[in-house]
Order: C-alpha cells, then sequence, then structure tokens
C-alpha cells in the first residue's frame, strides 16, 4: 500500500465521521422542544370530539421530550376551551386515562449505525435514528424514552354550578390558573 493509498484511506473515515456528526447535531437541534400546546398534528398535541350533547372526548399526546404533568395540563387547558366555546361555563371528568409508552433501543460502539429508533423527539411516530460511537463494536448502551397521552371525556355544564356537583370545574378559572404554563410555540433554534 502506498503513501497515498493510507492517506486517502485514512481521511475518509475522518471526513465520513465529521459529516454523521454534523448531521447528528443538525437531528438533534431540529428535534429539542417538547410538544407544544397546539392541534393534533403528527400525532402530538391536543383533539377534540362531542360525543352527545353535553359530552366532549378531549386528548392530548405529547413526545417524549414532554413531561406526564404537562401532558395532564395541557388536556385540562383544552377541556375548559372546549367548554367555552360550547357555550358552558362548567366542566366535569366523566373518564380520564393517561397511557405511558415507553421504547428502548440500543447503541452500539465501535462503527455507525443506523436502524429504527421508533418514536422520538422528532413531531412523527415513527423513524430512522443515527448513532455513532467509537468504541469496540460489542460496546454501547440501552436507552429508553417515554411518552405520555392523556383521554377524558367531559360533561360541560351551563351554569350555575350544581350544589351536588363537587367535582365540576369552572373553565374560566382553569385557564387563568394554568394560562402561564402553556407554550404554543417553541423559538427557532
Amino acid at each position: 500500500m502506498t503513501d497515498a493509498d493510507r492517506t486517502l484511506r485514512g481521511s475518509v473515515p475522518r471526513a465520513w465521521r465529521a459529516a454523521m456528526a454534523g448531521g447528528l447535531l443538525l437531528l438533534l437541534a431540529a428535534c429539542g422542544h417538547p410538544t407544544a400546546y397546539q392541534p393534533e398534528a403528527d400525532g402530538y398535541g391536543y383533539g377534540e370530539q362531542q360525543i352527545a350533547e353535553d359530552r366532549f372526548r378531549v386528548s392530548f399526546s405529547g413526545n417524549s421530550l414532554t413531561d406526564r404533568v404537562t401532558v395532564e395540563n395541557y388536556l385540562l387547558y383544552r377541556a375548559a376551551e372546549v367548554t367555552l366555546n360550547s357555550g358552558n361555563e362548567y366542566f366535569v371528568i366523566v373518564t380520564k386515562e393517561t397511557e405511558k409508552e415507553t421504547r428502548e433501543y440500543n447503541t452500539f460502539g465501535g462503527y455507525p449505525r443506523f436502524g429504527y429508533y421508533g418514536y422520538g423527539c422528532c413531531p412523527s411516530r415513527s423513524g430512522i435514528g443515527v448513532g455513532f460511537s467509537t468504541g469496540f463494536p460489542y460496546g454501547g448502551s440501552t436507552q429508553r424514552t417515554s411518552k405520555y397521552t392523556v383521554y377524558a371525556d367531559i360533561r360541560v355544564i351551563p351554569g350555575p354550578i350544581p350544589p351536588s356537583d363537587e367535582n365540576a370545574l369552572r373553565a374560566i378559572d382553569v385557564i387563568g390558573r394554568l394560562g402561564n404554563s402553556i407554550v404554543r410555540e417553541y423559538p427557532e433554534s
């Protein structure tokens, strides 16, 4: 092997690694935010459906960067908005369910790894992930990510609130208390 062959052979992997690292940084920069309070898009955000004259099914699904408390608060906020938009003053949560979905993936050392990583921080339910490390091919680690989706059936009440309905929430109060924690969009990175 000539010196030129050795130089070419040694520079290609370094250049390739630099390109991969740059691509990975761009991917991470694009995916670096929790789900904003938004209508459902690509499987993340809020949704609602009227299921009876005085009942709605409301949901909110967050990505793997959105914690459970945020997902549940966004659902309550949406339930309050639905209540007011329907011309009512109070709502009661009839049923509520929170789903947690946890995925694992392995990273392998020593060579670039392309593979299916399941859902991630980006606004899609599945995708291709890229990983790179410099250890032996048998090294690596297991990563876990979780995402939350919460569903609730609510009953809306025009008001005044019936004294027997102690679980009723006044929509305008919920919006007032949670409004400062609602993030509608994140600044571009």
